[in-house]
Order: structure tokens, then C-alpha cells, then sequence
């Protein structure tokens, strides 16, 4: 695998004190920063694998070993090609510490099922699908990767997208800020999975869950890679909260340093949402 050279160590100052007496020199140290792998098969959008911290170098060779370590392959001829980033809202600086790994396409991929009529499920496509996680692809010849994208939930799994506008502080500020919320909650299980894309918010902290009480719910990861994503995955949640989100009352707050309370807001229950199942 070809990478580009990057540097491996940093030059910085350091203070010596030895037999020679005292003083400032200059040294090296190894270099470690973080490295995001993405995954793409067959066409289909990249999707994040993993984050992990490593020294710049060999990135590529390391990417394969990941994979074939976590068992995602099992030959190098299954890995179509290796390439920076062509997602514009990377920012450059970033894109440095991003791989994309496209797979050759193959049935019965990691988190991709194909299942023929009048067929049984096994126990991980039928703990996939509990929790919301089947998807039907419509494909066409124009777009053969997939034309129309629908999630299959099950009853018990709620699937939302709702919009985020900016809150009155960040509006008298004149922030034009926007943005996506997708959230699936299990009332089976009791868990809560949500997703958020902000836009106009360049300064933003962070993002979080909050329930109708208006007290804080789930925090929201911020991506190391794309600075507008937060995440947070299958958080246990109560019956109560999820009978607040099937009434509308859980929301999502997006802080900013120039608008701490929240500079984007928005209900991500099922009357709040633009689309869904």
C-alpha cells in the first residue's frame, strides 16, 4: 500500500540537565496523532470503522491490518482501493488523519444482510433488525448503489429525522444555524441512538439530549473528524423517557461559546420529525 510520507517525529526544545550543566536543545519526539478509518463497499457511502491513535506513517498498511484483525476481511484482495477523503466538509488539515478503505462488494457483509424469501434469520440479522438496523436499497440503472434508502423498524423501534433550528440567542446574534437530528429509540430494550449535523455553528462545545424536565439526558459525542457530527449510541434510557419521546417532549441542544444555554434546539420525537418510520 503506497502512503503519502508523512513525518514521523515533531522537533521541539527541550531542558537538559546533566554532567555538561544545564541548557536548551533542540530534540525530536515521535509523533501521535489520531487516524479515522472509513469503510465503503460497493459504491455505498463511507461510513466510519474505527478511530485510533498511531504514528503518522503507513497509515494505509495499518488500516488493512485493523481490518483484517477485527475479522471485517480475510484477504488483501478484498481492499479495492485506499484514498484520502472526497467528502468537502473534511477540512484539509483533517483529512491528513483520514483513510477511506473501499471493499470489493460481497453478500453477507459486516452489517449487511441478503436474505431470500421464506428464509430464517439468524440470531445477529434477527438482534439486528430488533433494533432497527435493516435497511431496503431500491436501485435502478442510473444509480445501481442504491436510489431510494428505507429502514425497516419493527414495532417498539421508533426512527426520526427532525430539523434544528436556531434558538432565539444564536438568531440575535445572527447565526444562521441549522441543522438534523436522527433518532432511534427501542421502547423494547429501552435504548436511545442519535445523530446530529449541525451547520452555522462554528463554535460550537457540544450537544446533548435533554428531557422534557429540562434536565440533561445523554451527552453527544463530538466526531474528531467532522467538527459539525455529534453521536451517542444505544444509551439506556426509561419507560418514562420514552413515553416523553413518543409525546414529543425529549429534544436536542447544540452549545456554542457565544451562546452556552444552546444556539441550536430542536424536539426529536415523532411529531417533530420530517421524516420517519
Amino acid at each position: 500500500m503506497a502512503d503519502t510520507p508523512r513525518d514521523a517525529s515533531v522537533s521541539t526544545l527541550v531542558f537538559r540537565n546533566d554532567e555538561r550543566g544545564t541548557r536548551w536543545e533542540k530534540d525530536s519526539l515521535v509523533a501521535e496523532e489520531p487516524l479515522e478509518i472509513r469503510l465503503s463497499e460497493g459504491g455505498a457511502e463511507p461510513e466510519r470503522f474505527v478511530v485510533t491513535m498511531r504514528t503518522p506513517g503507513d497509515d494505509d498498511d495499518l488500516a488493512v491490518g485493523l481490518l483484517y484483525g477485527e475479522g471485517v476481511i480475510e484477504e488483501i484482495g478484498e481492499v479495492v482501493s485506499i484514498e484520502a477523503p472526497q467528502d468537502t466538509r473534511v477540512a484539509p488539515e483533517l483529512a491528513k488523519n483520514v483513510r477511506v478503505v473501499t471493499l470489493a462488494p460481497r453478500e453477507g457483509s459486516s452489517g449487511e444482510f441478503v436474505v431470500p424469501a421464506n428464509v430464517n434469520l439468524s440470531a445477529e440479522q434477527a438482534g439486528a433488525f430488533a433494533q432497527g438496523r435493516f435497511y431496503v436499497i431500491a436501485t435502478s440503472a442510473a444509480n445501481p448503489n442504491g436510489e431510494i434508502r428505507g429502514q425497516l423498524a419493527p414495532d417498539g423501534v421508533h426512527v426520526t429525522f427532525s430539523e434544528l433550528g436556531a434558538s432565539p440567542e444564536a438568531a440575535a446574534l445572527g447565526l444562521r444555524a441549522s441543522g438534523v437530528a436522527a433518532a432511534t429509540v427501542d421502547a423494547h430494550a429501552g435504548t436511545l441512538t442519535v445523530h446530529v449535523n449541525t451547520a452555522g455553528v462554528e463554535d460550537a462545545t457540544g450537544a446533548r439530549v435533554v428531557s422534557g424536565a429540562g434536565t440533561a439526558l445523554a451527552d453527544l459525542a463530538r466526531s474528531p473528524v467532522e467538527m459539525g457530527h455529534f453521536s451517542t449510541e444505544l444509551v439506556r434510557i426509561s419507560a418514562s423517557d420514552v413515553e416523553s419521546f413518543e409525546a414529543g417532549r425529549l429534544s436536542v441542544s447544540v452549545a456554542a461559546s457565544s451562546a452556552p444555554a444552546g444556539a441550536l434546539r430542536g424536539a426529536i420525537g415523532p411529531d417533530a420529525a420530517t421524516a420517519g418510520n
